[in-house]
């Protein structure tokens, strides 16, 4: 099979990861903080990628016209909800923080409700669900073959006296009202990280 066929592959799988969209988090550390009430404050420290820039990367073909596309998509991101600083770094990667409070009831979908990493949704008796995308398997390969690094942390934080419905935490505290802090440590989101708390 031709480079080019190979290539024209993995753009067309990587156009259909729907749940991650043009971008994936890449070394990042992301905390989710509660209150007694509901209320949240969600923070991300680490990398965007794009997906199809690291892709073109991977087979030699993003050349200064693409990167000076990507460095003005910069400024795209910096005006996302949140966003408190977007650095260009290079081949399709930006570095980010991200500092977004918002009050019991208002969902917040990171990056957007299309490009949906992380996600603080309400349900309905008075709980919240804070969860992650979960690429396919071959959705990990192909970004993991064109170098991709989907690996961090995630921690949520919760005050004592909110019940903690169900979880799937690698560490937390003991006792489902006990409070403190619930962390993922994620590794390509083979596991995908939720939480349901009732406030």
């Amino acid at each position: 099979m031709s480079n080019n066929r190979i290539l024209q592959r993995i753009f067309a799988a990587l156009l259909m990861i729907c749940l991650t969209g043009c971008y994936i988090p890449e070394d990042f550390q992301a905390g989710v903080s509660i209150d007694k009430k509901g209320n949240y404050a969600f923070t991300y420290g680490g990398k965007l990628t794009n997906v199809l820039a690291l892709a073109a990367d991977s087979e030699g073909k993003l050349g200064k016209k693409e990167e000076d596309e990507l460095q003005k998509d910069a400024a795209k991101l910096a005006d996302l909800p949140g966003f408190k600083k977007v650095k260009y770094l290079k081949e399709g990667r930006y570095e980010v923080t991200v500092d977004r409070k918002g009050k019991a009831g208002e969902d917040y979908h990171f990056i957007s409700k299309d490009i949906n990493i992380f996600s603080i949704q309400y349900l309905p008796g008075g709980r919240m669900k804070i969860s992650a995308f979960k690429p396919e398997k071959d959705e990990i390969a192909q970004i993991k073959a064109i170098g991709g690094n989907m690996s961090g942390r995630l921690t949520v934080s919760l005050p004592k006296g909110l019940k903690v419905i169900e979880h799937n935490a690698k560490s937390a505290p003991k006792g489902s009202t006990a409070g403190g802090e619930y962390v993922w440590d994620i590794d390509h989101f083979d596991l995908r990280p939720e939480i349901v708390i009732e406030y």
